[in-house]
């Protein structure tokens, strides 16, 4: 937590000396929220002397960190401190204008995201500054990004006046962003790409249909008269009917069955040449 020294805020351990010379710790005055409003408050004496209650409207200030709701909040009477402390903010109040925090709008940090501006205006934190000087607690507020958005709002302030540069900076960031994710699709298109010609390759050298476009082998060419008047052999080719074993198999029986020689029946009676025996 932070705060300041008399205000009833616990001590962060960081100190600066206030404009009035006073010194306070915590953040800077500029980076707390604070409101002047009137509160009625009872008179004993008045009261006592007249026999009624009496109350009076009293000057009070709410001093609170940013984005911290009520967990650390002071509210006391003014006094001359108060004033010197946060003069655009009692100068607004005793004119009876709406008191604006003092700093650097959110709308600057946040030029194209009117919802992020409001989500901070609802924790209390009005300013660039009050959200650079956020607490631990105001930052677990926020939620998701809570430090991003104290880094972005340092780095704001950090960039010099008027945040142009930093802008100019965000803005080029933002491009190169854009570029890149470009560039990834592209790559992510070509891989895709490549995959499904590997995937188309596969699948026709499986079934050994060619790629279309991707001529076959040549026929072979006719055959040439060789000397004398002989024809050419002629190449073989490798484009005939697809080889069946079984077929093969039933052709090599056949062959055999019509390479065996024939044998002549056998006759029946004694052997050419012999003679009868006498009766």
């Amino acid at each position: 937590m932070s705060g300041y020294i008399g205000d009833g805020l616990p001590d962060s351990g960081r100190w600066t000396r206030a404009p009035d010379g006073n010194v306070q710790t915590g953040p800077s005055d500029d980076a707390m929220l604070v409101i002047f409003y009137k509160r009625p408050v009872h008179n004993e004496i008045k009261s006592a002397a007249a026999g009624i209650p009496i109350y009076e409207d009293v000057d009070f200030i709410k001093i609170q960190a940013p984005g911290e709701g009520n967990l650390q909040v002071v509210e006391k009477p003014v006094d001359q401190t108060h004033k010197r402390r946060w003069p655009a903010q009692w100068a607004a109040y005793a004119q009876g204008k709406d008191q604006v925090a003092d700093g650097t709008p959110l709308g600057l940090l946040f030029p194209r995201h009117p919802s992020a501006i409001a989500m901070l205006q609802g924790l209390g934190i009005m300013t660039v500054q009050h959200l650079a000087h956020a607490s631990a607690t105001a930052i677990d507020a926020i939620g998701m990004h809570g430090q991003d958005y104290v880094n972005y709002a340092q780095k704001y302030l950090n960039a010099g006046a008027g945040g142009a540069a930093f802008h100019q900076m965000q803005r080029d960031l933002e491009v190169a962003t854009r570029e890149n994710h470009r560039l990834k699709k592209d790559v992510d298109d070509l891989r895709h790409q490549m995959t499904q010609v590997n995937q188309t390759l596969m699948a026709n050298a499986s079934m050994g249909t060619p790629m279309p476009g991707v001529p076959r082998n040549p026929a072979p060419a006719p055959a040439q008269p060789m000397p004398g008047g002989a024809p050419m052999p002629r190449m073989p080719s490798f484009e005939g009917p697809t080889f069946d074993a079984q077929t093969a198999q039933i052709n090599a029986n056949h062959a055999m069955a019509d390479n065996q020689p024939q044998q002549e029946p056998k006759r029946r009676g004694r052997p050419p040449g012999s003679k009868n025996k006498a009766a």
